[in-house]
């Protein structure tokens, strides 16, 4: 019985420690995913910003 026991702590401490590394990690792999969609975006709306002011003004010097 002792056995079952030592294995059944032993799993609940490698899931005590691994599950909260994974959680942060996903949680970093994420915002950096949804950091490098947002500068995309706002790299796509100025570079409209730009194209519309171009347009706008085309005899400017």
């Amino acid at each position: 019985m002792k056995s079952t026991t030592a294995i059944s702590r032993r799993l609940l401490i490698y899931l005590g420690i691994t599950l909260p590394i994974l959680w942060i990690l996903t949680a970093f792999i994420s915002a950096a995913a949804v950091m490098h969609e947002i500068n995309e975006a706002s790299d796509t709306q100025m570079s409209q910003l730009a194209q519309r002011l171009i347009n706008a003004y085309p005899n400017q010097p």
